[in-house]
């Protein structure tokens, strides 16, 4: 299938779990980015991750696709899953420019004041457009009057978002203490949480 003269936006993480503040943001890009579909990519092996305390990519991949389920523009990639090795953005990004005119990535703010200790953050920046959501605790325009960000300010776009104070760590913390998730996650990301014990405690009530 040809993609020439496209663009397509690119939404990768650990979700681990997938929550309503994901789903939001990916909403959101999609449509600042004017863009027909965007990709959720769940990361294999996530480079700034402790990967023994990451739950196992099928168990992640299904909560994605039951999160999505319902909204045809976006896609699951298993593009990360099936590479060999840490999936690094950068190798990511390469591989998509070949496929698309124009790679749009997803990234929060916190990932922005971090990522000049990506690997290749240099042709992250250079090659893409950075689609920043907004994090509790991190002033975006604050960051972008840094000086290590001036060559690349034309590719840096803020979402206009709400800000979900939602973490997916907040999730598997409320679920290990036996705390509700609903409304944390989708109802169909919460039923498979709980049918799998992936987390804790919580009973379906």
């Amino acid at each position: 299938m040809a993609h020439n003269n496209r663009e397509i936006i690119i939404f990768g993480g650990t979700f681990d779990p997938p929550h309503i503040g994901h789903l939001l943001i990916a909403e959101q890009a999609r449509e600042r980015f004017a863009s027909e579909y965007l990709m959720m990519m769940p990361a294999k092996i996530p480079p700034h991750k402790n990967t023994t305390k990451v739950t196992p990519i099928k168990a992640r991949l299904e909560m994605l696709r039951r999160a999505i389920a319902n909204n045809p523009n976006l896609i699951l990639s298993q593009f990360e899953i099936k590479s060999q090795g840490i999936s690094y953005t950068a190798k990511t990004l390469q591989h998509f420019l070949q496929l698309f005119t124009e790679v749009g990535l997803v990234i929060g703010a916190d990932s922005l004041a971090e990522i000049f200790t990506w690997k290749d953050p240099e042709y992250i920046l250079a090659n893409s457009k950075l689609l920043v959501a907004p994090r509790p605790g991190y002033d975006i325009e604050e960051l972008l009057q840094e000086s290590r960000f001036k060559d690349y300010r034309q590719q840096i776009i803020t979402l206009d978002s709400v800000l979900v104070n939602i973490s997916s760590s907040d999730v598997r913390i409320r679920a290990a203490k036996g705390q509700s998730i609903r409304y944390f996650v989708p109802p169909a990301v919460r039923e498979y949480i709980i049918d799998n014990n992936l987390y804790g405690k919580e009973e379906k009530k």
